[in-house]
């Protein structure tokens, strides 16, 4: 894989940050063929065999159902990504969110770390 020609993600990008994590970890490098700002651009560029990339897996989920492009998982690689429920302050919620925000209240770890409370 390391001759092949990389097509990576913007500097400062949260998959260019995790991409290069992952191939630090396994000793690899590669050959940058490519810097661009989107993924769509780094997919389509992809299509027309311009190199390869590691993209966020939800964002090629459709290329790779209809064959457009291939999708393998990358060995060794942990997901290490952390996620949240964002929501207005100011807004009225509908019952069921309001019943699974007391949800998480409740269910939360006692070690996690929150700007504020949900």
């Amino acid at each position: 894989m390391q001759s092949e020609p990389f097509l990576i993600h913007e500097a400062g990008s949260t998959s260019r940050e995790l991409a290069e994590r992952w191939a630090q970890e396994n000793q690899l490098r590669w050959q940058v063929r490519m810097e661009l700002g989107a993924i769509e651009t780094i997919k389509e560029a992809t299509k027309h065999n311009m190199g390869v990339s590691i993209l966020p897996y939800r964002s090629v989920v459709r290329e790779g159902e209809t064959g457009e492009l291939v999708i393998r998982e990358l060995p060794g690689y942990v997901n290490r990504r952390h996620i949240c429920l964002v929501y207005r302050q100011d807004d009225l919620l509908p019952y069921p969110v309001t019943s699974f925000i007391r949800f998480l209240q409740h269910r939360r770890l006692p070690d996690a770390k929150s700007p504020s409370p949900l």
